[in-house]
């Protein structure tokens, strides 16, 4: 087999795995924008009350919804300052509020930090915290 060939059905490859990965990537991201909005306050801290609990989530997160779009999770080093969810416009829906307790559930923010490399944290953040957080956001799935 020559290197040439090698090359090339490597970078086939390549672009296979990142197209399938992107096209999974938006349906899961269609699927939680496409849940139920959430219209005030009360019904988000409501939600993230509820889904805390299917979590078994301890800690208190705090909720905050804004008339433009967002959608966030804001996870403090201390950990005695409780984490923040932040949705607005199109983001403030069901799945979305779920994918963003997942990241502070899974402490994805604290596993990030473990990697040296950018590359490494980058790569483990979008293959593994993100997918996760997106499955669990569509359909309530731990991973």
């Amino acid at each position: 087999m020559d290197l040439p060939y090698l090359a090339n059905s490597t970078f086939d490859g390549i672009k296979l795995v990142a197209a399938v990965g992107g096209s999974c990537a938006l349906g899961l991201t269609a699927l939680q924008i496409c849940s139920s909005k959430i219209s005030d306050q009360k019904e988000l801290e409501k939600l993230i009350a509820e889904e805390s609990g299917k979590l078994g989530l301890k800690s208190e997160v705090k909720a905050f919804l804004h008339n433009g779009c967002k959608a966030s999770a804001v996870i403090h080093s201390n950990d005695s300052i409780p984490a923040e969810i932040h949705v607005g416009g199109i983001f403030a829906r069901k799945g979305v509020v779920r994918h963003e307790l997942y990241h502070i559930y899974k402490k994805h923010h604290k596993h990030l930090l473990t990697y040296k490399s950018k590359l490494a944290r980058l790569l483990n953040y979008y293959l593994k915290a993100e997918f996760s957080a997106q499955v669990y956001g569509a359909f309530g799935i731990k991973l």
